[in-house]
């Protein structure tokens, strides 16, 4: 049984602001290859939204992705993956109109739409993670793996908090990751673990929706910018991204040499 190495990619892999992605993040990556650990992508994101840059970092042995929701293998094929029901995409978007803000709608392959017409919010998030704001355009009974709500305050966020079948992760910039209720990063390793005969696992991250991937992890990094919630609960808290962090922690850790 081999221990996974499970990595958030905009905060942690490289920097969320600027995308610069330190070749010491590849140097460590390919150590940790060598050392025949298990290593995996564990995000937010679709696959669709995962860049080049990080796919071909290193051969990745599997990707979470969706804050769980959908597993995929080395070749990204879907192992498997937990849809939100029409019902309930059509629920969230009542609530969404009724706070008027716009939620922001993925299939398994993309592209994203929003069923709103874009607010400050979400140009901010999207320049942010320099990403094109999507297409507004109604739902139209799509297949729907992952949302996220932009807000202008955390009031718009109410009736959302309220739903039994869903939860919010909270981001930056008030905009917040809508998933399944029970799903998370850590619910997704969990099916990785299952699949693959990972014994235990190592997680590095950045922000609140790494919160129990960190939490439930036999040994937890924390990035040097992380959200202060996370500081608290990891083992080891190591540089930013532009500063070698991966590195830092692997060395530190005594991952490789």
């Amino acid at each position: 049984m081999r221990t996974g190495i499970f990595f958030d990619i905009d905060g942690t892999l490289r920097d969320a602001n600027t995308f610069y992605l330190p070749e010491t993040t590849a140097g460590a990556l390919q150590k940790l290859r060598e050392q025949g650990y298990f290593l995996a992508i564990a995000t937010g994101r679709i696959m669709y939204e995962i860049s080049n840059d990080i796919r071909d970092l290193i051969d990745w042995d599997a990707f979470v992705c969706s804050n769980g929701q959908a597993i995929y293998t080395k070749k990204r094929e879907l192992l498997n993956a937990h849809y939100f029901s029409k019902d309930l995409v059509n629920h969230c978007i009542e609530v969404s109109h009724k706070a008027g803000m716009p939620l922001y709608l993925t299939t398994e392959g993309g592209p994203p739409f929003i069923t709103e017409a874009s607010n400050e919010t979400i140009k901010e998030v999207c320049s942010y993670f320099k990403m094109k704001v999507p297409p507004t355009k109604p739902y139209e009974n799509e297949t729907i793996l992952s949302m996220m709500a932009f807000g202008k305050s955390d009031e718009d966020f109410a009736d959302f908090e309220n739903m039994d079948e869903i939860e919010l992760l909270h981001g930056h910039h008030h905009f917040a990751d809508v998933v399944l209720s029970g799903f998370s990063k850590h619910k997704g390793i969990e099916a990785v673990m299952q699949n693959f005969d990972i014994k235990e696992y190592i997680a590095f991250g950045d922000s609140l929706n790494d919160y129990e991937m960190l939490k439930n992890a036999n040994i937890s990094v924390a990035m040097g910018d992380s959200h202060p919630d996370l500081i608290t609960i990891v083992d080891f808290h190591t540089n930013k991204v532009s500063e070698d962090g991966v590195m830092r922690a692997c060395k530190y850790l005594k991952l490789i040499g």
